[in-house]
């Protein structure tokens, strides 16, 4: 790699990353649609060549997206007088005198439906909603805000099913939970994947807390783990957006550097084969008002690439070993540690991790409740589980098992987290991601009791 490259992923993450587009398609579309009364115009295919993205092949049967619009537009809105009884729900258990709460859930059915509607189709191809003359900046996500809250809703929803005995409704819940995580994953922008992350969390949760709360039978447990294993077996990832950056980030720059006065030689800096060197001024956007860059950016997205799909045991090591260095005569200094990509974009590809670790734990811990359920007791090593669960799920921080203990009553297992040290199972603070390891265990806290903050 390159100094200037090295300079450059410093800055991407604040001047390029905050945005990321993909192929797709908005022939399939009116030219306006709504999103809860509020009316929003799809972009024709023709601006979204004209911004440099390619329209795929989705066929309207396979594209989930018309089923979550009619989801978000069919969802009652909470009433504030619930938000107490629906939030400790959601945090701990159904009480018997969530009356109002639960017709609230059972009024949202033709939601749910939606979302069942979703959850059988493969592709999640969400129309590209932008004003007219906009630039590629100003695309609009008004449907992001809403994915989460179903995320919620289901997870709520399943602890309804439960207090009444229905465990198939749960499972359905949770499923499509997962499967809204995996297709928002499919939205082409990091904020997207952040929030796909953040349903995937919502799930794993309420999931591992009912395995870990309530009896369940072995018939069940299992039937948790065969719908939870596709979604080990294929994490959310990250590189769905990254291999949509090169085209954002062109398109974007171009954007930007068309209007700002001393940059020449456009076509050689974009489009050129050969090496360049260009001083872009850059502090509208960035705190940093030089970067020298000594590539064109087709290159210079192709490492990136490359840096991104290596494993992340081996994209931490990377990571660390980077150090900032210094500028030349005359230039400004980039702010250090000038690392790859600097701190954002490396946080958002530990979320990435974080999230895989959270259902490989999860499902360990199904693994472990079932085993428990068959022999009376937990076992004294993860390989004990090869009769219930094959391959083990490992840790992704190190592509290793993860570290287990038998305790008394229990066990505990961990990973070693970010810092790829073995703390022994030290947390350190009670934060689950405090930098030392990431444990889990058998022991759960109780319930806090409910008081709805009027009394």
């Amino acid at each position: 790699m390159t100094a200037a490259t090295k300079h450059l992923l410093s800055v991407t993450s604040a001047a390029v990353l905050v945005f990321t587009l993909h192929s797709i398609s908005n022939a399939q579309w009116d030219s306006h649609i709504y999103i809860r009364s509020e009316k929003y115009r799809v972009a024709p295919d023709s601006e979204i060549r004209e911004m440099g993205f390619e329209i795929p092949d989705v066929r309207f049967f396979e594209n989930s997206a018309a089923d979550y619009l009619s989801a978000i537009n069919s969802y009652k809105d909470l009433p504030k007088d619930l938000n107490d009884p629906f939030y400790y729900a959601l945090s701990n258990k159904w009480l018997p005198e969530f009356k109002e709460l639960e017709k609230w859930v059972n009024g949202n059915e033709p939601m749910f439906k939606e979302l069942n509607n979703a959850a059988a189709k493969p592709f999640f191809v969400f129309p590209i909603l932008k004003p007219e003359g906009a630039s590629v900046f100003h695309i609009l996500l008004p449907h992001l805000q809403y994915f989460r809250h179903m995320a919620r809703i289901l997870s709520v929803r399943a602890k309804l099913a439960l207090s009444r005995g229905q465990f198939n409704i749960a499972l359905e819940s949770w499923r499509n939970c997962l499967v809204m995580s995996e297709h928002f994953n499919q939205e082409p922008s990091l904020i997207s994947g952040l929030v796909a992350i953040a349903i995937r969390s919502i799930g794993t949760k309420a999931i591992r807390d009912t395995v870990l709360r309530k009896d369940l039978t072995l018939l069940q447990l299992q039937d948790t783990m065969k719908m939870l294993k596709p979604f080990s077996e294929k994490p959310l990832q990250f590189e769905s957006a990254m291999r949509s950056e090169e085209v954002f980030g062109i398109q974007g720059m171009k954007e930007i550097f068309q209007t700002d006065r001393g940059l020449s030689d456009l076509d050689t800096l974009f489009d050129g084969d050969s090496l360049t060197k260009a001083v872009f001024h850059l502090s509208r956007i960035t705190p940093v008002p030089r970067i020298v860059f000594q590539t064109n950016l087709r290159e210079f997205y192709q490492e990136l690439n490359m840096i991104f799909s290596l494993p992340l045991p081996e994209f931490t090591r990377f990571y660390n070993s980077l150090e900032s260095e210094d500028a030349a005569p005359g230039e400004v200094k980039l702010w250090g540690p000038a690392k790859m990509l600097g701190s954002a974009l490396y946080s958002v590809r530990i979320q990435y991790a974080r999230s895989e670790l959270r259902t490989n734990a999860l499902m360990l811990t199904v693994a472990l409740q079932t085993y428990k359920k068959q022999h009376k007791q937990y076992p004294q090593t993860l390989a004990d589980l090869q009769s219930i669960l094959d391959p083990i799920p490992q840790d992704p921080f190190t592509g290793m098992d993860f570290i287990y203990t038998p305790i008394e009553g229990g066990y505990l297992f961990y990973s070693v987290g970010q810092n790829l040290e073995d703390n022994g199972g030290d947390r350190g603070k009670s934060h689950l991601w405090s930098g030392k390891d990431v444990v889990f265990t058998s022991r759960v806290e109780p319930c806090k009791p409910y008081t709805p903050r009027d009394q």
